[in-house]
């Protein structure tokens, strides 16, 4: 058993499986990737107006308008995952371990195959 580090901000500590706390670890760098792109795209409208603005058009227009459906599309992206991922929570029920809960009764088979 391992116990992922306790982030600064003062959060839970966690005892989990080996396997289970690598799958831990790549969930936080997988956020804390998306959590960089989206401040580095958030960055880059308002610098990509300003850079427009006072070029006094053109093509930076175009540019800043990129950015900006850029931006849009990956918050779009992101919304999207978060809902298929709080939809397959609340559609998806973990199986029972071994130790807990009322244990399961297992089936038997009839001579004709059919279970009982």
């Amino acid at each position: 058993m391992i116990a992922p580090r306790r982030s600064a901000k003062g959060g839970r500590r966690l005892i989990v499986s080996k396997e289970a706390g690598r799958h831990v670890i790549s969930h936080r760098k997988s956020q804390a990737q998306r959590t960089r792109i989206l401040v580095a795209s958030g960055l880059l409208v308002p610098a990509s107006a300003v850079a427009a603005f006072a070029a006094g058009g053109g093509g930076w227009w175009e540019i800043h308008l990129v950015c900006d459906l850029s931006f849009a599309l990956y918050v779009t992206l992101l919304l999207e995952a978060k809902h298929r991922r709080h939809e397959r929570l609340r559609k998806v029920r973990p199986l029972a371990t071994r130790g807990s809960g009322s244990p399961v009764a297992p089936q038997r088979l009839t001579a004709s195959g059919l279970r009982r």
